[in-house]
């Protein structure tokens, strides 16, 4: 979401940038010639959509040969031709110049052929092209949204400059003839100045700390850092620093483009921008980090402590398993002695149940013995057995002498 609210945002400030341009408040500092100037370009960089063969072993009419201020020339039994020449004369050909960078372009400058041999050809009109990517072109337009019709030259060498009614950014342009007399045939170059390592309409200056390309440029056209960063910053234009507790590594690099620490951390702190210093209580390493992500304490811990990251003390630990023990003990005693008065209830109840039943036993058995009147019916008229028993008793004196009593009161 915040990509596309920022690309928005470059959109809408390119066209503001652009509507500036229009009016005419940016220019280039300094106009060059951008396809032969002081950097002039490779010939490979020059294209065209065909070019006259007839004979190419004595005749070169390839686009290289397009450089303004070109000469005809005959040189090792063949000419080198004064212009670039298309192969067909009809409103499909063109001649385009690739830039090393994306360029402003403030005019284009035309020429006819230059002629050793009477050919006098040249192009009368052309439609100007334009892309930043070289694929996708666009035709530089008139105000009012037609196509703009350059006019072209009038004999074979003089310099005919066109200047744009509004600069453009491109890194391809293309010279598409409309009209020409006797043959398409021309020479050119380019007006503008290279934003190198600027960006933007006002071809500002690319951030500082952005790493650079081998065409010297660094940054895209919203100042975005395309190679990177330089060491020791992050950041899509590279203004941030890197975290101070990042190791270097050989290179120099030290965090990557979202700020993480490529190479971890220097001593004592861990985490991915290494802003977490490590446990106070990790056994020290000599030269080496005491801890890793997540902060695990590497050699252990000092003494006294115990635990992944060194945050138990061991007297605490035991001071809490002595309390713990202590009460497991004082549970273990509580759970014994409730059992034990359970099993001696239950046994005071076997045997009080046991001595209530051994008393109904008794009753019983009392209960089941002949009562007075029944004994009463026993009498010595009844048993006569008894009563001489008894008689005989008084009469034997062994039994008589058995009478302890009796035998004391005397």
């Amino acid at each position: 979401m915040l990509d596309m609210q920022y690309q928005v945002a470059c959109r809408v400030i390119a066209i503001f940038e652009l509507g500036l341009i229009a009016r005419g408040t940016s220019t280039c500092l300094e106009t060059k010639y951008l396809v032969s100037g002081k950097r002039p370009i490779p010939d490979d960089y020059l294209t065209a959509s065909s070019e006259f063969d007839f004979n190419r072993t004595f005749d070169n009419y390839s686009p290289g040969r397009s450089r303004l201020d070109t000469k005809e020339i005959y040189e090792n039994k063949s000419w080198l031709n004064g212009c670039w020449a298309a192969r067909t004369n009809d409103a499909q050909q063109w001649i385009q110049a690739r830039f090393l960078e994306r360029s402003y372009i403030t005019g284009i400058v035309t020429q006819g052929r230059n002629v050793e041999r009477g050919h006098y050809q040249r192009v009368t009109s052309y439609q100007f092209h334009f892309s930043e990517d070289c694929v996708n072109f666009l035709t530089f337009t008139k105000p009012n949204g037609d196509n703009e019709i350059f006019p072209g030259n009038t004999d074979q060498d003089s310099h005919v400059t066109n200047m744009l009614s509004s600069p453009v950014r491109a890194l391809c342009v293309r010279i598409q003839p409309v009209t020409w007399v006797g043959y398409i045939s021309l020479r050119f170059d380019v007006l503008g100045c290279s934003c190198g390592n600027h960006y933007g309409f006002r071809c500002e200056q690319c951030p500082a700390n952005c790493a650079s390309m081998n065409n010297g440029t660094s940054c895209d056209d919203q100042g975005v850092c395309v190679e990177g960063c330089s060491r020791d910053f992050f950041g899509r234009q590279c203004n941030n620093p890197c975290p101070s507790n990042c190791a270097a590594e050989s290179n120099g690099s030290r965090c990557d483009q979202h700020g993480d620490c490529v190479n971890g951390c220097v001593n004592d702190h861990f985490g991915g921008q290494c802003s977490n210093p490590c446990p106070t209580n990790c056994a020290p390493v000599a030269g080496e980090n005491r801890c890793s992500n997540p902060g695990t304490c590497t050699m252990g811990c000092i003494a006294g402590y115990k635990g992944g990251k060194c945050e138990s003390s061991i007297e605490r630990f035991v001071s809490e398993e002595s309390g713990i023990g202590f009460k497991s003990g004082m549970i273990a005693s509580l759970i014994v002695n409730f059992v034990a008065i359970i099993i001696i209830a239950m046994i005071c109840c076997l045997l009080r149940k046991k001595r209530l039943t051994n008393t109904d036993v008794v009753n019983k058995s009392m209960s089941d013995r002949p009562g007075h009147a029944e004994l009463n019916q026993f009498s010595p008229e009844t048993l006569p057995v008894y009563s001489n028993l008894d008689n005989k008793r008084d009469e034997e004196k062994p039994y008589a002498a058995l009478n302890f009593g009796h035998a004391l009161s005397q």
